[in-house]
């Protein structure tokens, strides 16, 4: 599976951000981090999880938390994108305003 921008920085915080007592990062703090509106968010923990490239739990507030896998981590490796390299960014496209 080819992962894209959002993918990519969703990956790459649950790789870089600092982790709970479990090992786990918040959903509410990958949104933070990659500027990603908090469903976008969870929606792409689904698809990474459903992928293998992370393994998420569903809280009782309806939150996630997430942790990346080896796969995961494989996967950021062989894009070459690793903690001392280069940071993803996410630019979405500029929508057109209509005057």
């Amino acid at each position: 599976m080819k992962l894209d921008g959002p993918e990519l920085l969703v990956l790459q915080a649950c790789r870089d951000l600092p982790k709970d007592q479990y090992g786990n990062v918040h959903d509410v703090e990958i949104a933070q981090k990659t500027r990603l509106p908090l469903p976008d968010v969870k929606a792409v923990l689904e698809s990474l999880d459903g992928e293998g490239f992370v393994s998420k739990v569903r809280l009782s507030d309806d939150h996630y938390v997430a942790e990346i896998t080896p796969k995961g981590k494989l996967e950021l490796s062989q894009d070459g994108i690793t903690p001392a390299t280069k940071k993803v960014t996410y630019q979405p496209e500029a929508r057109a305003r209509v005057r």
